[in-house]
Formats: C-alpha cells, structure tokens, sequence
C-alpha cells in the first residue's frame, strides 16, 4: 500500500564549493574549501568533493583543514552570492511542486505527493533535478519518501553524479 504523501528532499552538492567552481573554471577538479582562513580560527563551512578526498568536512578546525590540504584553494564565504543561487533553486522547485518547505539555504523538502501524472516517483526526481540544474548549473541530490522524518526510500535516492546538458 502506498503512503498518502511523497516528500522529496532536495539537498545541493557542496553547495558553496560547487559556486565558486562553476564560477572559476581554475577551480574546477581541485579542492575548495570554503570558511575561515587557515592561520586564524574558524572552521570549515563547505568544501568540495576534492578536498572531501582528504578527509575535510563542514565544521572541522580550519587549521585541521589546512594540514590534512594545505594545496587546497581556501575562500572567504560569499553569502550573497550563495543566496542569490538559492532563490533561483527554490524558484525552480516551485516550477515543479507548489509545497515547497526550504530547511536551509542549500536544501529543501518538496511534497510530490500530487505528481504522479509525472511518472514514478523516480522521474519526478530526475525532472527535479534537470530542472535545478537548468536554473543554476549546479548538481543536487534528491531522495523522496513518506514523509520528511522517515527517511527516504532507498530506491528512491538519486546522487548529484547526473549532468544535464
């Protein structure tokens, strides 16, 4: 038996990082970290799936993020920036569902209980994330599922690895 809702939920790859890659082609295959500068304190806000390979993350010690990569590119968040892509991404969530429930500024729940018409439940995503990456050239990860605290379904979980043309 079905449920009686599908929720997707909508989360960006490393979405700051992934900005400033689109944005700087010099970027674009080596590691970004985005946050404080190493030398003083802070931590890491985001960084990009290349410097993820060298075991960096969200909320680590800048300094730690420094050693483990110090040949990283490391930038200064641009929240205005960041921002200004985010609208455009919820603007092309709202082309697809008009319940939309944003979480942050990189993700979002997204009811498509009403869209079967669609297709399954998997189209639906990969018309989500076409659409997103229509809007901002960016890659998003999506996963539906009953509802936004049980998780996604596991066949129903698509990475950001798909590029749209």
């Amino acid at each position: 038996m079905e449920p009686f809702r599908w929720i997707m939920h909508v989360d960006m790859d490393a979405f700051f990082a992934a900005i400033e890659q689109r944005d700087d082609p010099t970027l674009r295959g080596r590691p970004v970290v985005i946050g404080a500068q190493p030398g003083g304190r802070g931590v890491v806000s985001t960084c990009s799936y290349e410097a993820r390979a060298f075991g960096i993350h969200s909320a680590m010690p800048i300094n730690e993020a420094y050693r483990r990569c110090p040949h990283a590119t490391y930038l200064r968040p641009d929240i205005a920036r960041y921002a200004a892509d985010s609208r455009l991404i919820m603007q092309a969530l709202k082309g697809v569902s008009p319940i939309i429930e944003p979480v942050s500024i990189d993700e979002a729940f997204v009811d498509v209980t009403g869209l079967r018409h669609l297709g399954t439940l998997n189209r639906v995503a990969h018309i989500t994330k076409q659409c997103i990456f229509e809007a901002v050239q960016l890659t998003a990860s999506v996963g539906v599922g009953p509802s936004t605290s049980l998780g996604v379904s596991p066949g129903i979980l698509l990475s950001g690895t798909e590029r749209y043309a």
